[in-house]
């Protein structure tokens, strides 16, 4: 996300809008308690029918901020990228920012436009104005024939956002190249499913190229990682004597882990 801090300000002045939505939130300890997770399901998911859009999380209706701790941020992330992969079907891939104004800090969930009807419990909403409301039946049939025509998209195919062909490590993909494909990378790897252009033709790494491909996932996944701890018996109770987070290429991290299991 390129938008300044005066643009920011700008946007707080003026509100919500088709492309701009405030959330407030409160916190029990440092885990957000409200809204519900369907509440924020539904205006990811309106966003996605639309055009796309940015959810401001820790931002009141009259755009101010109300400041949230570094563990109240982890857990808020944590809980959109849950609803994001469990909550909306089809699942969606959004790019997460940490922001901060006048010190104080929050949230801003950049929603990719989709190409499909992405429900919550069997209800799809699209946003409207500065608000949401439930699709039409011909609405949804308009977005189910876009999809068919773009063609069926699996979840490791979908572009992620914020990302280019320069966020993937060419020490990674460049042994998969034959010679001729190593003359043009970029369509190489797009015809491989490693690249893909989003909604508005730009060329993005996808879901699996990100995980398998890119040096840091995490950069763009948050929680394409591995926490991995190891208990002095076998159970938690036993008491924790190591743990460790893994990062990198989905392959390093999975020969990692098995090395930490078998220290």
């Amino acid at each position: 996300m390129t938008i300044s801090d005066d643009e920011l300000r700008t946007r707080l002045r003026l509100g919500e809008d088709s492309l701009w939505e405030f959330k407030e939130f409160e916190f029990r300890g440092d885990r957000p308690a409200s809204p519900s997770r369907d509440d924020l399901a539904n205006e990811i998911a309106a966003f996605a029918n639309a055009q796309g859009g940015n959810l401001l999380c820790g931002i009141t209706d009259g755009g101010d901020l109300q400041g949230m701790r570094r563990a109240q941020l982890d857990n808020l992330e944590s809980l959109v990228v849950e609803i994001c992969r469990d909550s909306i079907e089809l699942p969606l891939v959004t790019f997460i920012h940490r922001r901060e104004l006048d010190s104080q800090a929050f949230l801003v969930v950049e929603v990719p436009s989709g190409s499909s009807a992405h429900e919550v419990g069997g209800q799809s909403y699209v946003r409207v104005g500065s608000s949401k409301r439930r699709m039409t039946s011909d609405e949804r049939l308009r977005l189910a024939e876009r999809r068919a025509q773009a063609g069926y998209m699996w979840f490791d195919e979908q572009p992620v956002p914020g990302t280019s062909f320069k966020s993937l490590d060419p020490s990674l993909w460049r042994p998969l190249l034959s010679a001729q494909g190593a003359l043009n990378p970029e369509l190489a790897l797009t015809q491989m499913g490693i690249l893909r252009d989003d909604s508005d033709g730009i060329v993005r790494a996808t879901l699996a190229g990100v995980l398998l491909f890119s040096a840091s996932p995490d950069e763009w996944l948050p929680q394409a990682r591995i926490t991995a701890t190891r208990y002095d018996g076998v159970s938690q109770s036993s008491g924790q004597i190591d743990t460790r987070v893994i990062t990198g290429p989905l392959n390093t991290q999975v020969a990692e882990a098995m090395a930490f299991r078998s220290f």
